[in-house]
C-alpha cells in the first residue's frame, strides 16, 4: 500500500477571508450583495464619517436635550429616498 505524498490537511484560509465569510453568514448575505463600486464605497465612507462626527458632537454637547438627540439619532441611519 502506498501512502499519499501530499498532505491531506486543507490549507488554512487567511484570517481576513475567514472573518469576511463569518460576517456574511451572520448577516445572511452573499459577497455579490456587498460588492460596492469605488464610488459607492467612497459614499459609504463619507456617510459613516459624518455619523461618527455627529456621535462625537453628542458626546461633547452639554446643552442639547435628550429628546433632541433622540430625534437626531432617529434620522442618522435612515437612507434618503431617491
Amino acid at each position: 500500500m502506498r501512502w499519499p505524498t501530499q498532505s491531506i490537511t486543507p490549507t488554512p484560509r487567511p484570517i481576513g477571508q475567514y472573518l469576511q465569510q463569518t460576517l456574511l453568514n451572520g448577516f445572511n448575505l452573499t459577497s455579490q450583495m456587498v460588492s460596492l463600486s469605488e464610488e459607492e464605497a467612497e459614499a459609504l465612507g463619507d456617510y459613516l464619517y459624518a455619523n461618527h462626527l455627529i456621535i462625537q458632537c453628542k458626546q461633547a454637547a452639554v446643552r442639547v436635550s435628550p429628546q433632541t438627540w433622540e430625534a437626531i439619532e432617529a434620522r442618522m441611519l435612515l437612507v434618503p429616498n431617491g
